[in-house]
């Protein structure tokens, strides 16, 4: 039995930060819908699509994503605002339900793929490939490689640019995950290490931050609950005011000023499904005005339990 349902999203769609967002990698986006906590929600989804709705009471639809059984993507969509489809990704699994290929097609056109490669059935490499159209080949432009130590814990993540072999980002691992050190190599990068510095009940985490002289100028404070959640960050260079996050008995957010200069509150449904997400600008932002508001619905369809 297939079930739909339509979930309504109050959201901002413009949010201002204090530094640069870069896109999300296909391995990156991979490592998020294969946690976990977001695959026992999407496994009881088929397909959802996300729409806009407008101050006339239309609809446009901005996305569309549609899961296998596993509640892992097989693609996401996203649409020019007139019907037709923009850009499109897909993800394609071996039989093991790995990741072995990711494509992206822009207006039709397969532009760039990411391809996965496996040893002892750990993930330890994503490659990157970008479409020359003059010799009509797909070209690599960048690797990201992982190393376990002998209990498959991750140890070591490397990012290299490709076809140069320069190495732009180290980072060290405890043998619990957490993140100790990244270095990295990158032009007009000011950061060139962070140092994680836990405390020994991992409630508290400070990131150093060292220029190329190795001089610390500047540190960003990360709080935790005892379930790991960060609870309280201070970043000056984002925000004067400390950014927190308020979960609900099962570990979901409901109350948090992650968007800078907004309050957002969200809502979720019996079975975990968000249903509403509010933001609410800051008295005297700038971003005050009702132009900021939108409201996205959700059309979920559902797998018969």
């Amino acid at each position: 039995m297939v079930k739909y349902i339509k979930l309504v999203y109050v959201l901002i769609l413009f949010l201002p930060c204090g530094k640069p967002v870069y896109s999300q990698s296909d391995c990156d986006l991979y490592n998020h819908y294969n946690s976990t906590e977001v695959k026992a929600v999407n496994k009881f989804i088929i397909s959802s699509k996300e729409l806009e709705l407008q101050t006339d009471g239309s609809l446009i639809k901005l996305k569309e994503f549609k899961f296998n059984d596993s509640g892992l993507p097989i693609s996401i969509e996203e649409f020019d605002g007139s019907g037709f489809i923009l850009k499109s990704k897909y993800f394609l699994y071996d039989s093991l339900n790995r990741p072995i290929e990711v494509t992206t097609h822009h207006k039709g056109y397969n532009i760039s793929l990411t391809r996965f490669f496996y040893e002892r059935n750990m993930l330890i490499s994503c490659n990157e490939y970008i479409y020359n159209k003059k010799n009509t080949v797909f070209e690599e432009v960048k690797r990201r490689e992982f190393s376990y130590d002998v209990n498959r814990n991750l140890t070591k993540y490397v990012e290299i640019i490709q076809p140069m072999q320069d190495t732009i980002e180290i980072s060290l691992y405890l043998n619990n995950g957490f993140k100790t050190e990244s270095k990295f190599n990158t032009d007009g990068y000011k950061v060139k290490k962070i140092e994680f510095d836990w405390d020994s009940a991992y409630n508290k985490m400070t990131e150093i931050l060292y220029d190329s002289n190795a001089y610390p100028f500047d540190s960003i404070e990360h709080y935790y609950d005892s379930n790991l959640q960060e609870i309280k960050r201070i970043d000056e260079s984002i925000s004067k005011t400390p950014l927190y996050w308020v979960y609900n008995a099962s570990g979901q957010v409901i109350e948090t000023n992650e968007a800078v200069f907004y309050k957002q509150f969200n809502k979720y449904s019996e079975n975990g499904l968000l249903i509403e997400k509010t933001f609410i600008p800051e008295l005297n932002s700038g971003y005050d005005s009702l132009e900021n508001y939108k409201v996205i619905l959700y059309e979920y369809q559902l797998r018969g339990k």
